[in-house]
């Protein structure tokens, strides 16, 4: 009996062993594998003191995430997203490094840094740089602060519309698509989680139209260039934030101490069927640096989200101020220059319910420009497969000076967004694992976010994110600059 006994607490060690195995091995997928497109030596290795030499590695980190996990139940549409066999949705996005060429010399630490807009900020407001999206001199560099004392400094890109650009990084995310059977009209979905949401916002809009706020029968969405319209719930107990030690969630922020959120999606309709989204295997691997195209994006962005899935439209929209008079502007946020977000192309441009507004202060009357005075038309310098998508409006006698205009359209295929969260999130669980191949040294992953990437990581916070699917933290701490008070 005595040996039975023994054998029995031997097998269920093993059992319990080989499930903590098993358990690890499903943390480790969902970094699938690391791209690297280019290596080099920092400064030709310059030492920067007790660090040594560093060096530079870019490339792209591939990813998957499973839709039914709780980690990720709040990822909006990403139910609608192409799976693979094991039913995991596939996912990429850009990274940029630097860091101590010999191991053993870093400090342990990496500062990831959310990029704004694709770019770089870390050695410009750390090390007094000047601004580089590809650091290559001294200048750029600045005094080393960070360097010196062995700090591995990481970017990756989360912003699916980051404007195509050398070294700018990325997200490249799937598109959702309307399952075959799914609801697809609102009359069909009144009885889904958003119907609150919906009555809302209709609300909203017959309030708007009572103030004078407009002179269309168009609902406008609640946020700039987004798809518009209601607002899915998750069940508070499936959520990472409510896996708690010692009273507090793995993101360090306690539990239930904030409401769970969701971002708006766009209103559901059906247009034309699809084929399969393409796979990814799992290895590390090595090839020639090449700038990322707008058409190799377009392509990212148009994968199907399920088989037989059918387009999802929306109406977005989108607001502008101009500083001199000019008779065009992207449909896309522009802060000054090449700088701000890819748009959304128009989808349909005699749609009734495309309409352009004017106003003179964002609490004044909207005036509907009459639709005879404008158009869509493929503006900026689009090429290939993109050169004749419908990005841009057009305003006779141009737009002026001092006033606001909002231009509502109807748009097409929303990319999942919300896999920006996951991508962060994933990736600094990656760089603490043993053996990974980025920064084998790493103890501790600190965040760096500057004005909206701040507000990224404080949204990151709120909806649990810092949690992975292994329910382990991500980030351990985080640097947020010049973000104001908001979120997302």
């Amino acid at each position: 009996m005595q040996h039975r006994r023994e054998d029995y607490r031997g097998m269920r060690l093993l059992f319990i062993t080989g499930a903590l195995f098993a358990l690890a091995a499903a943390a480790e997928g969902r970094v699938e594998r690391v791209e690297i497109s280019s290596r080099s030596a920092v400064l030709e290795a310059k030492p920067f003191g007790d660090a040594g030499a560093y060096e530079k590695i870019a490339g792209k980190v591939h990813f998957k995430a499973k839709p039914e996990h709780a980690a990720n139940r709040l990822i909006v549409d990403l139910d609608k997203a192409p799976r693979d066999e094991k039913g995991e949705v596939a996912f990429s996005a850009d990274f940029y490094l630097l860091r101590p060429k010999e191991a053993e010399r870093s400090s342990g630490s990496v500062l990831l840094e959310i990029p704004n807009r694709g770019g770089k900020g870390i050695l410009a407001i750390m090390q007094g740089g000047k601004g580089s999206r590809d650091p290559a001199t001294e200048e750029e560099f600045g005094d080393g602060f960070l360097m010196r004392r062995g700090v591995t400094l990481a970017w990756l890109g989360w912003q699916w519309d980051a404007r195509e650009g050398e070294h700018m990084l990325r997200l490249y995310a799937p598109v959702a698509r309307e399952r075959e059977g799914a609801a697809t009209s609102t009359d069909e979905k009144k009885t889904s989680n958003g119907a609150r949401g919906k009555r809302r916002d209709m609300a909203e809009a017959r309030a708007a139209g009572e103030r004078g706020d407009a002179r269309s029968n168009v609902e406008r969405p609640t946020s700039n260039a987004e798809l518009s319209g209601e607002k899915k719930t998750a069940d508070a107990e499936s959520s990472p934030r409510e896996a708690v030690r010692d009273g507090r969630s793995p993101s360090g922020v306690a539990a239930g101490a904030a409401p769970q959120r969701r971002t708006p999606y766009v209103e559901l309709k059906a247009q034309k069927e699809t084929s399969n989204a393409q796979r990814s295997t799992s290895n590390l691997e090595v090839r020639g640096a090449n700038a990322t195209s707008q058409a190799e994006i377009s392509r990212a962005l148009s994968s199907p989200a399920t088989d037989n899935g059918r387009p999802i439209t929306g109406l977005l929209r989108a607001d502008f101020m101009v500083n001199e008079r000019q008779e065009e502007h992207p449909l896309g946020h522009m802060i000054s220059g090449n700088i701000g977000g890819t748009e959304y192309a128009c989808s349909d441009p005699e749609d009734a319910a495309n309409v352009l507004t004017e106003r003179d202060a964002p609490m004044a009357p909207r005036q509907t420009v009459p639709r005879s005075e404008w158009q869509f038309v493929p503006g900026g310098d689009q090429k290939g497969e993109t050169a004749r998508e419908l990005r841009a409006i057009r305003l006779k006698g141009g737009f002026e000076p001092g006033k606001i205009y909002e231009v509502v359209y109807r748009a097409q295929d929303p990319a999942v967004a919300g896999l920006g969260f996951a991508a962060v999130r994933d990736f600094a669980s990656y760089l603490k694992r043993d053996g990974n191949e980025l920064a084998p040294a790493t103890k501790r992953v600190h965040a760096l976010g500057i004005s909206q990437s701040g507000r990224f990581l404080r949204h990151f916070l709120l909806e649990g994110f810092n949690a992975d699917e292994a329910g382990q933290r991500a980030i351990d701490g985080m640097f947020i600059h010049v973000a104001g008070a908001g979120i997302g």
